[in-house]
């Protein structure tokens, strides 16, 4: 994979060309479309080395399908019908990621991040891009890098066929590093001239204003080297660009005024194409193969709660997995509406109970009106250097960044409405103590923020927007094992941990008031999570023991409650839980039974290990925190399981099943016979 450094940049004039969609007196200067090195690829193979580097690379991005990005392919063509031709197979792909970037490999592959597109200001800038990439591939970069890399470290001159080429690149990438295969500095600042210069060529010639190269990499690293964009490559290394910019400047200036007289612009379908990246949720659910025939298996499997929180004001409910939010009503327990949200961090209701807001983690936040039970609002939040660690407030209207400066750590609140920042302290903890660690809390209510970095911790007031000083030991928590009980205290970690004859660590967690400080108790934890409950004095630690979590009075460390799993919530005695059948479970105080109520099937995102028996039979499946084997021909459960991570039939459909450590007990091999259901434990293990 090429590594790209970019500094020096003049380039090659070899001709001048009208641009006939502008105007006849606007001449471009027509860039060299090769750089003059070694090349043992022609277009053919150069096509099947990329095909095979797509495959392996596609595998580890989520892409949308080609239907929905037809917009990004007709600017490629648009730009591509301005250069010479090619026998290169162009295509154009959307990847979903938190990063502005994009990059190219070899065989005309281009890749752009859905963020990109977000945030471009006009479609020059995309233009300007793809363009970049396009020159990337036109100057055949990548192959003359893979024929350096393969002479270097294979001492390979010369390739046949498709499975020649895609045997040499496999046996590329697992061969020892030796001197001679890397790229020199001035062969990478010649690769990125080159294809900046292509990159002017082709969209002036297509009509696209020149300067929105530049003028986009002047906004993304805000002229001062930051890295970022489209000098990511595969690697995932990127470099300074001052240089770059500066030259894409000059490249410009050096054009005459009435190429220079396009002004950036979107047409109506970019524009669409634009918005429905930025507000709607990309479908991951693959289209059903024509022919096939469905039935519904009993029970079904549904995704696993994540997450359960009871409003404010305790009517509501909230039920969340890997792929949907649920808002049900507490009185009675019943499923209001469901939000289709794949991959989106935790939800929260809105200190007023109105509203269910949640991010994504590229930074994209949603809020829904429980009463109208629609989205009030959709925003993109565009970030250049990303997020140590990052979080949305309950009321859905700031958003939390704490990110690397220098040696130490900044705080960043942004205003979700104008996607703007409204609080910035880049030397909030210049030198962290306790390392780099961060952390965001937010109170019950979900009006105040902690943000804490090693030893500095910050407090602020969400609905009047101002910094709340903090007293005592308040000031100086560290980032580990911090939690609001209710809005007017806080549990947090205080002293060195304690090794015990086991091996275990016992930590003290201190209970102090909030802002003051006063000293309320102390109570014990090991190596376990803890966290508020939506309504009550106590606080939830697990796992403890045999239980998943436990209640504690943080004052006294009194253990009031014990659960089975996890997925929990109180509101004073009422309890909300994960059912058996993957629904939603609620005991209100002095009930005998809680009451219960199903979910929406819904899709399994999340595919921990699955197989099928040889004969087709019997399907087994597990995900994050269970898993379950099918009868295929009855449609029926066999066997509900722990969640487990391998597994494979043998030829007398018995699953040899690999089960993680789960609801407190620790790993094992299961033999499971698909046709009796009988179950042979294997041996356990850590």
């Amino acid at each position: 994979m090429r590594r790209i450094c970019v500094l020096a940049l003049p380039f090659v004039v070899l001709t001048s060309v009208p641009v006939s969609a502008q105007t006849s007196v606007c001449t471009v200067p027509a860039p060299q479309f090769q750089i003059k090195k070694a090349d043992i690829f022609n277009e053919q193979q150069e096509q099947w080395l990329g095909d095979a580097q797509a495959a392996q690379l596609e595998a580890e991005y989520t892409l949308l399908p080609e239907k929905e990005t037809a917009e990004l392919t007709r600017i490629g063509n648009k730009l591509l019908a301005q250069l010479p031709p090619s026998a290169i197979k162009f295509t154009f792909k959307v990847y979903l990621d938190e990063e502005v970037n994009a990059f190219s490999i070899a065989g005309g592959h281009v890749y752009v991040s859905r963020k990109l597109i977000s945030d471009a200001h006009n479609e020059d800038e995309i233009a300007g891009v793809l363009a970049h990439e396009v020159g990337h591939i036109y100057s055949h970069a990548m192959t003359e890098g893979e024929t350096r890399e393969l002479k270097a470290l294979l001492k390979v001159t010369s390739l046949t066929d498709r499975r020649d080429v895609e045997d040499k690149q496999q046996l590329l990438i697992n061969a020892p590093w030796k001197a001679g295969g890397a790229e020199s500095r001035d062969e990478a600042e010649n690769a990125e001239l080159a294809a900046d210069a292509i990159a002017l060529y082709a969209m002036t010639r297509a009509g696209y204003a020149p300067n929105a190269l530049a003028e986009n990499l002047d906004r993304i690293t805000d002229t001062k080297g930051h890295t970022g964009l489209f000098l990511k490559i595969l690697s995932g290394e990127s470099t300074e660009i001052v240089d770059r910019i500066r030259a894409a400047h000059k490249m410009v200036n050096g054009l005459s005024a009435e190429c220079k007289a396009a002004t950036p612009g979107k047409s109506a379908s970019f524009a669409e194409f634009q918005q429905k990246l930025r507000t709607q949720v990309p479908s991951w659910v693959i289209d059903p193969t024509p022919g096939l025939t469905s039935f519904t298996l009993d029970p079904p499997m549904r995704p696993a709660i994540d997450r359960i929180r009871f409003s404010p004001d305790g009517n509501f409910i909230l039920a969340q997995n890997n792929a949907s939010v649920h808002v049900l009503s507490r009185a009675p327990l019943k499923l209001l509406f469901t939000i289709d949200a794949p991959g989106a961090e935790g939800a929260h209701y809105s200190p007023d109970s109105r509203r269910v807001s949640f991010a994504y983690p590229d930074r994209r936040v949603e809020s829904w009106d429980i009463v109208a039970q629609k989205r009030e609002s959709a925003h993109d939040l565009i970030d250049y250097k990303g997020c140590l660690e990052s979080a949305l407030a309950p009321d859905g209207r700031t958003f939390v960044c704490m990110k690397f400066e220098g040696e130490g750590v900044g705080l960043t609140l942004l205003d979700v409405e104008t996607e703007k920042p409204f609080y910035v302290n880049k030397k909030f903890n210049e030198f962290p103590a306790w390392g780099n660690d961060a952390e965001i809390v937010f109170s019950a209510d979900g009006g105040v923020l902690l943000a804490l970095v090693g030893g500095r911790s910050f407090a602020y007031d969400l609905t009047q927007r101002h910094e709340i000083a903090m007293h005592g030991d308040l000031s100086s928590m560290i980032a580990s094992k911090v939690t609001f009980v209710g809005s007017s205290k806080v549990a947090f970690e205080c002293g060195n941990g304690k090794a015990q004859s086991n091996g275990a660590m016992i930590y003290t967690m201190c209970l102090d008031s909030f802002p003051g400080g006063d000293k309320l108790g102390k109570f014990p934890i090991g190596d376990q999570w803890v966290r508020g409950i939506s309504q009550g004095d106590q606080v939830l630690v697990g796992p403890a023991g045999d239980n998943a979590a436990i209640l504690i009075d943080p004052a006294t460390g009194t253990i009031q409650r014990a659960f089975r799993l996890p997925q929990i919530d109180l509101y004073g005695p009422a309890l909300a839980s994960e059912s058996a059948k993957g629904g939603v479970a609620l005991k209100e105080a002095g009930a005998a039974n809680p009451v219960t109520v199903d979910l929406p099937i819904g899709p399994l995102r999340t595919l921990a290990a699955g197989d099928f028996s040889g004969d087709g039979k019997f399907l087994a499946y597990s995900h994050s925190s269970r898993g379950t084997l099918w009868d295929l021909e009855q449609h029926k459960q066999v066997s509900l399981l722990r969640p487990f991570s391998g597994m494979r039939f043998d030829d007398q459909d018995r699953a040899r099943l690999h089960l993680i450590t789960s609801f407190q007990k620790p790993g094992a091999n299961l033999t499971l016979d698909a046709h009796t259901g009988a179950q042979t434990p294997g041996a356990n293990f850590v």
